[in-house]
Formats: structure tokens, C-alpha cells, sequence
């Protein structure tokens, strides 16, 4: 990924005598700002693969599981002392 500064050097030498339109710029500021939103809010994200399925239980009797199992991955055999918020299947 480009450094915001990266990318506006970029844009301007696109430009080819180095300005650039302050719409522009706007536009780079606001993308670059809503990408690191998505960062930041992904930040404490967990993805396990591979954890059983079972079709004969719920969907709910699954993320129980789940949550079950990753609390004890998290906390128990790599000690990090963590809380699981949601479970996504």
C-alpha cells in the first residue's frame, strides 16, 4: 500500500507540471482517511480456519463453539488473556 504522500507525488507528476486540483487532493485525503477507518476498525480481528462443523447442530450451538474453542486457543494455549466479542461463521 502507497503512503498517502506516495500517492499524491504520484497524481502530480501524472499531471505532468507538478499542481494539482484541490478536488483532488480532497478526494486523496478523504480515501486515504476511510481506508485507515477500515483499518482501525479491523485491527483486533481474529480469522481461525479449519474449527469443526457440525450440520446437525444450530447455527447458534455452532458460534457457541466456536466461541468456546477460540477462547480457549486465545486465552488458554497462547495465554493473551482476551475476551471474544462476536463469532462470524
Amino acid at each position: 500500500m502507497d503512503s498517502f504522500e506516495t500517492r499524491l507525488e504520484k497524481l502530480e507528476k501524472s499531471l505532468g507540471n507538478g499542481t494539482c486540483d484541490k478536488n483532488i487532493i480532497k478526494y486523496i485525503i478523504r480515501e486515504d482517511k476511510a481506508e485507515e477507518r477500515d483499518r482501525e476498525s479491523r485491527r483486533h480481528n481474529v480469522v481461525v480456519n479449519s474449527l469443526p462443523n457440525d450440520v446437525n447442530e444450530s447455527i447458534e450451538g455452532q458460534k457457541d463453539r466456536d466461541t468456546r474453542e477460540v477462547n480457549n486457543i486465545l486465552n488458554k494455549t497462547l495465554n493473551l488473556n482476551v475476551k471474544v466479542e462476536k463469532i462470524i461463521r
